[in-house]
């Protein structure tokens, strides 16, 4: 029974995600084909604004499939998924003339792109509907188990309503879906409004389309995972950074493949990121909301932030600057093999000071006509205060280690 609980784990997650990248693809060369296609006809809606509306739709659509994967979230993606691939197929072969203010689109001819969509569309609508299926009947047997002591339908929807009119303020427990449904859908659109305004090729969009989605959703699977799951005050300011964090890692993955851009784009973001650091705590010390997983969030956010700074940062000063985010990874990985370097350390203003300096040093470098020698000398600097930091954290670590060991041997 349980091994069976477990494959069913499995396939409902691998659904949600098989379906949400289908989507999130679709969006992608959506995106990408945009621009090319600005040119309406008298008294009709440019075909690219249409091909932006579907990357927005197919991108909701795939963030509520993540989030959620109910019956609701699958049936969106249906809907987004299939009216789409008609549409393609429908214009591929049939001349059809405007219609109001729907543009005639008749293209008889297939390319990699527009075949690529079509392919994402059919396989996102099979899998949607997979998992609306699917969806449904987890929910006939959950309403079956529950039958003999479930609150009464009408009893949740008023509740539900009064919630969202704010007469009933959400608790901590209540809020974490809400919050990362919203930082979601909030990184979504902001990531393709970004996109266009930074055009290079499909690939390198789709690369900072996966990149950013990584950042939010390893932000949000932060919230979800807690047990019992919550979402305080300070957490929704570190989600805010979070989505910042995943712009940033938008335009940072997208450069490597189109080339570094000499714009204040990703450092204003990346600074907007770094100012808000040490909000969240004093958001969390204000509310009495304090916790060691919003401390453990806050953390994961800044490394986050450091290493897409140093792979921004690559493309200008050099690939060396990857040690810079790269090291807190392999500290963390080290804890996997010597579990005592995952013990708590001692407060340190040092460590602080050191770890804010990592974000300011790598903006410095990504500040178009900062002179070569400072854009360079800045993250060296940072390097060399960090390695001194992590050395001495392993020191103490490792004595502290040694010591109770002989303590337990005398």
């Amino acid at each position: 029974m349980n091994l069976r609980r477990i494959s069913g784990v499995y396939i409902s997650v691998a659904l949600r995600l098989l379906t949400a990248l289908a989507l999130f693809i679709d969006a992608g060369v959506h995106l990408f084909l945009a621009p090319g296609y600005q040119n309406a006809q008298p008294g009709t809606v440019s075909q690219g604004t249409l091909f932006l509306l579907e990357a927005a739709a197919a991108l909701v659509a795939g963030i509520y499939v993540l989030v959620r994967g109910s019956r609701a979230a699958y049936a969106l993606a249906l809907l987004v998924a299939l009216s789409a691939f008609a549409a393609v197929v429908l214009y591929r072969y049939v001349d059809i003339p405007a219609i109001g203010p729907i543009p005639a689109m008749y293209d008889p001819v297939w390319f990699f792109s527009k075949t690529l969509s079509a392919v994402a569309e059919g396989a996102g609508a099979l899998l949607a509907l997979a998992g609306l299926v699917r969806a449904g009947a987890q929910g006939k047997v959950r309403r079956r188990q529950q039958a003999s002591g479930r609150t009464p339908p009408t009893v949740k929807i008023t509740a539900a309503v009064a919630r969202m009119r704010g007469e009933v303020p959400m608790s901590a427990a209540e809020r974490a879906v809400p919050d990362a449904l919203a930082t979601l859908t909030a990184y979504g659109l902001a990531a393709l409004w970004l996109l266009t305004l930074t055009p290079s090729g499909l690939v390198a969009q789709l690369a900072g389309l996966a990149a950013g989605t990584v950042v939010a959703g390893a932000a949000v699977g932060s919230i979800l995972r807690r047990i019992p799951r919550f979402s305080t005050p300070a957490d929704r300011v570190t989600l805010l950074r979070a989505v910042l964090v995943a712009l940033c890692a938008v335009l940072a993955a997208a450069q490597l493949f189109s080339g570094p851009r000499a714009d204040l784009l990703l450092p204003t973001l990346g600074g907007a990121a770094f100012l808000l650091d040490g909000v969240d705590g004093a958001v969390a010390r204000r509310t009495g909301t304090s916790s060691a997983e919003g401390a453990r969030f806050d953390g994961a956010t800044d490394a986050a932030l450091v290493l897409v700074l140093s792979v921004a940062a690559a493309a200008v000063v050099g690939p060396w600057t990857l040690l810079i985010g790269a090291m807190y990874y392999v500290f963390t990985a080290a804890g996997f093999f010597r579990p005592h370097l995952r013990a708590a350390l001692p407060p340190s203003m040092t460590r602080k000071v050191i770890g804010a300096f990592q974000p300011f040093a790598l903006l410095v470098a990504l500040l178009p006509g900062t002179p070569p020698a400072a854009a360079a000398a800045a993250p060296v600097l940072a390097l060399g205060l960090l390695a001194f930091s992590f050395t001495r954290d392993v020191v103490q670590l490792e004595s502290h280690h040694r010591a109770a060991l002989l303590e337990a041997i005398q």
